[in-house]
């Protein structure tokens, strides 16, 4: 019975120390992948922008549209609040 004790002690205490440990790295995963959508994005812009010179300010649904991105990308652009402005992506 006792050894059961200090199992389920040493159990808990792990999970004190890993669990919010876990918790940070996932907030860590979102913004790096929200800096590489940004890259995408802006790398996207820049092949658009050399393709078509003649379209002087370009949007979101000009890359849509154009095939530069996909329809779920569209969408994790608008869920991660990333911006079109001045032909630049910005978080």
């Amino acid at each position: 019975m006792i050894e059961a004790a200090i199992v389920l002690f040493i159990i808990s205490l792990l999970m004190l120390l890993i669990l919010p440990n876990l918790g940070s790295q996932r907030q860590k995963a979102v913004e790096t992948h929200a800096t590489a959508m940004v890259s995408t994005v802006q790398t996207q812009i820049d092949l658009y922008a050399n393709e078509h010179p003649e379209n002087g300010s370009i949007t979101m649904n000009n890359l849509v549209a154009e095939g530069y991105l996909t329809a779920k990308q569209a969408q994790k652009v608008k869920d991660l609040n990333i911006t079109v402005a001045n032909n630049e992506a910005h978080k």
